[in-house]
């Protein structure tokens, strides 16, 4: 599945799976940015395009890594906390 149509509804996925997992499991916030990542990886390897498993890892991680800074930035900008 091509990165422009499958990265930002993976974002969206990504964010409401670790604020689910904060709220619900009570996962302290410190390990957020590492559950966004490995869901991040999870989601790379289930519906990456690429043949080769290494690279939708990675596209998995940087995904991951994607999700949890754009949560912080709009965290810090539209709800000022």
């Amino acid at each position: 599945m091509d990165l422009l149509i499958f990265g930002v509804p993976a974002l969206v996925a990504i964010a409401t799976v670790v604020e689910v997992a904060k709220k619900f499991v009570k996962l302290p916030s410190r390990f957020a940015p590492l559950l966004s990542i490995a869901v991040g990886v999870v989601v790379g390897l289930a519906f990456g395009a690429d043949p080769d498993w290494v690279n939708n890892a990675l596209v998995g991680v940087a995904l991951g890594l994607s999700a949890s800074g754009g949560y912080s930035v709009v965290k810090r900008t539209v709800l000022d906390r």
